[in-house]
């Protein structure tokens, strides 16, 4: 199962040094290495989980799609296609990762827009469309807002000290 977890850091370079960290930016810490701000989202895929959330939340443009667009900065280059990833080396880090993605600031914002009273409404849209975590059973994904304060938090921090958001993921 991979492990994933979100952060904020103020620009890409700041994001990089999860690099450094053991386990990524919610692992076991050492001397020098550097803090993160975490969210530890178990099988919140950034692609697919995350992307759904994004497109249940309120106040967002009807392209929900075109807003989400995170890209990597690590590995620094696109996503090789499947066929390429046929062709790629056992030890290439698009194989097993670690991952690192940034989303854009209107993420970050929408996130940190979501009123709590509206989060239980926000938890079932995104429960009902198919794409919330596998371990949410509850009904109207009750079990889901939690993690969806948990986000807003911690997207607030982010926009409050003029950070970006990220997702670190690894196998």
């Amino acid at each position: 199962m991979p492990l994933i977890d979100y952060f904020r850091a103020p620009d890409a370079a700041a994001a990089l040094r999860v690099l450094e960290r053991d386990g990524g930016p919610g692992g076991v810490g050492g001397p020098g290495q550097p803090e993160f701000d975490v969210v530890t989202a178990k099988a919140v895929h950034p692609q697919t989980s995350f992307a759904a959330l994004v497109t249940a939340l309120p106040e967002r443009p009807a392209d929900g799609g075109a807003l989400f667009g995170s890209s990597y900065i690590w590995p620094g280059t696109t996503p090789p296609t499947a066929e390429e990833c046929r062709d790629l080396p056992g030890d290439s880090p698009w194989m097993e990762g670690p991952w690192i993605e940034e989303f854009p600031a209107a993420v970050r914002d929408l996130l940190a827009d979501v009123p709590e009273a509206r989060m239980p409404a926000i938890a079932a849209a995104w429960s009902a469309s198919g794409e919330a975590p596998w371990w949410s059973a509850a009904p109207a994904g009750a079990d889901l807002v939690p993690l969806l304060s948990a986000f807003a938090e911690l997207a607030r921090r982010a926009r409050a000290d003029g950070d970006r958001l990220y997702c670190w993921s690894a196998l």
